[in-house]
Protein backbone atom coordinates (compact mmCIF):
# COMPACT_ATOMS: atom_id res chain seq x y z
CA UNK A 1 0.00 0.00 0.00
CA UNK A 2 1.34 3.36 -1.36
CA UNK A 3 1.34 6.60 1.18
CA UNK A 4 0.27 9.56 -0.84
CA UNK A 5 3.03 11.75 -1.82
CA UNK A 6 3.01 15.33 0.60
CA UNK A 7 2.95 18.14 -1.55
CA UNK A 8 6.47 19.70 -1.59
CA UNK A 9 6.03 23.20 -0.29
CA UNK A 10 4.45 21.67 2.58
CA UNK A 11 8.23 21.50 3.96
CA UNK A 12 10.68 24.22 3.97
CA UNK A 13 13.31 24.54 1.70
CA UNK A 14 16.81 24.28 3.32
CA UNK A 15 17.21 28.13 2.78
CA UNK A 16 13.75 28.73 4.37
CA UNK A 17 14.88 26.19 7.11
CA UNK A 18 18.20 28.41 7.38
CA UNK A 19 16.59 31.98 7.38
CA UNK A 20 14.30 30.74 10.05
CA UNK A 21 16.65 29.44 12.56
CA UNK A 22 18.94 33.11 11.40
CA UNK A 23 16.12 34.86 12.73
CA UNK A 24 15.44 32.93 15.80
CA UNK A 25 19.20 33.16 16.56
CA UNK A 26 19.09 37.00 16.66
CA UNK A 27 15.73 37.18 18.54
CA UNK A 28 17.87 35.49 21.24
CA UNK A 29 20.32 37.91 20.74
CA UNK A 30 18.25 40.37 21.19
CA UNK A 31 16.25 39.19 24.00
CA UNK A 32 19.81 37.75 25.91
CA UNK A 33 21.03 41.78 25.22
CA UNK A 34 17.57 43.09 26.53
CA UNK A 35 18.23 41.27 30.02
CA UNK A 36 22.14 42.92 30.45
CA UNK A 37 20.62 46.22 29.87
CA UNK A 38 17.79 45.73 32.66
CA UNK A 39 20.53 44.29 35.01
CA UNK A 40 23.38 46.35 34.08
CA UNK A 41 22.63 49.40 32.38
CA UNK A 42 21.98 49.99 29.11
CA UNK A 43 25.49 51.84 28.27
CA UNK A 44 26.71 48.88 29.87
CA UNK A 45 25.63 46.54 27.27
CA UNK A 46 28.58 43.66 26.41
CA UNK A 47 28.63 41.39 23.62
CA UNK A 48 30.97 38.87 25.35
CA UNK A 49 27.65 38.66 27.99
CA UNK A 50 25.23 38.79 25.53
CA UNK A 51 27.46 35.92 23.27
CA UNK A 52 27.81 33.88 26.88
CA UNK A 53 23.80 34.13 27.32
CA UNK A 54 22.82 32.83 23.74
CA UNK A 55 25.40 30.15 24.21
CA UNK A 56 28.00 30.94 21.54
CA UNK A 57 31.45 33.16 21.48
CA UNK A 58 31.32 36.83 21.37
CA UNK A 59 32.96 36.44 17.81
CA UNK A 60 29.92 34.76 16.02
CA UNK A 61 27.59 37.68 16.94
CA UNK A 62 29.33 39.76 14.18
CA UNK A 63 27.78 37.31 12.09
CA UNK A 64 24.16 38.69 13.06
CA UNK A 65 25.12 42.20 13.89
CA UNK A 66 28.42 43.61 12.46
CA UNK A 67 28.96 46.13 15.36
CA UNK A 68 27.86 46.79 18.76
CA UNK A 69 26.31 49.91 17.27
CA UNK A 70 24.15 47.63 15.17
CA UNK A 71 23.16 45.81 17.68
CA UNK A 72 21.85 48.90 19.51
CA UNK A 73 20.54 50.14 16.31
CA UNK A 74 18.16 46.58 15.56
CA UNK A 75 17.31 47.63 19.80
CA UNK A 76 15.89 51.00 18.92
CA UNK A 77 14.03 49.91 16.17
CA UNK A 78 12.41 47.26 18.55
CA UNK A 79 11.41 50.38 20.74
CA UNK A 80 9.91 51.98 18.15
CA UNK A 81 8.11 49.19 17.05
CA UNK A 82 6.76 47.92 20.58
CA UNK A 83 5.73 51.63 21.19
CA UNK A 84 3.44 51.72 18.64
CA UNK A 85 2.07 48.65 19.86
CA UNK A 86 1.24 49.71 23.12
CA UNK A 87 0.01 52.89 21.66
CA UNK A 88 -2.47 51.31 19.02
CA UNK A 89 -3.53 48.56 21.95
CA UNK A 90 -4.27 52.23 23.96
CA UNK A 91 -6.12 53.77 21.22
CA UNK A 92 -8.86 51.27 20.39
CA UNK A 93 -12.20 52.29 21.40
CA UNK A 94 -11.24 55.68 22.63
CA UNK A 95 -13.07 58.31 21.18
CA UNK A 96 -12.47 62.29 20.77
CA UNK A 97 -9.29 64.16 21.60
CA UNK A 98 -8.67 64.76 25.21
CA UNK A 99 -9.93 60.41 25.87
CA UNK A 100 -7.35 59.58 23.31
CA UNK A 101 -4.67 61.42 24.44
CA UNK A 102 -4.92 60.65 27.98
CA UNK A 103 -4.27 56.84 26.12
CA UNK A 104 -1.25 58.07 24.54
CA UNK A 105 0.04 59.14 27.87
CA UNK A 106 -0.91 55.73 29.86
CA UNK A 107 0.67 53.94 26.53
CA UNK A 108 4.12 55.98 26.91
CA UNK A 109 3.99 55.62 30.39
CA UNK A 110 3.71 51.79 30.54
CA UNK A 111 5.81 51.48 27.98
CA UNK A 112 8.58 53.27 29.38
CA UNK A 113 7.68 51.03 32.83
CA UNK A 114 7.30 47.68 31.42
CA UNK A 115 10.96 48.22 29.34
CA UNK A 116 12.83 50.56 30.87
CA UNK A 117 15.78 49.40 28.97
CA UNK A 118 13.97 49.78 25.17
CA UNK A 119 12.76 53.50 26.52
CA UNK A 120 15.99 54.66 27.92
CA UNK A 121 18.06 53.23 24.50
CA UNK A 122 15.27 54.91 22.22
CA UNK A 123 14.13 58.38 24.31
CA UNK A 124 17.20 59.08 26.55
CA UNK A 125 19.60 58.06 24.79
CA UNK A 126 22.31 57.01 27.09
CA UNK A 127 24.77 55.26 25.13
CA UNK A 128 28.08 57.64 23.46
CA UNK A 129 28.46 57.96 20.03
CA UNK A 130 24.83 55.76 19.16
CA UNK A 131 23.27 57.17 16.77
CA UNK A 132 20.09 55.46 15.14
CA UNK A 133 20.64 54.21 11.53
CA UNK A 134 18.52 56.18 9.00
CA UNK A 135 15.84 53.82 8.24
CA UNK A 136 15.65 53.45 11.98
CA UNK A 137 14.76 56.87 12.07
CA UNK A 138 12.75 57.12 9.12
CA UNK A 139 10.35 54.10 10.63
CA UNK A 140 10.45 56.20 14.22
CA UNK A 141 9.21 59.28 12.62
CA UNK A 142 6.85 57.92 10.46
CA UNK A 143 5.27 56.49 13.82
CA UNK A 144 2.39 58.56 14.96
CA UNK A 145 2.70 60.02 18.49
Amino acid sequence: MMRPATEPSAFPSPAERRQRNREEVRVAILEAARAVMREQGVAALSLREVARRVQMQAPSLYAYFPSKMALYDALFLTAVRLRAEYRDRDDEGREGFWDRLEGRFESYFRFAQENPELYQLAYERPVPGFVPSAESLEEAFQAPA
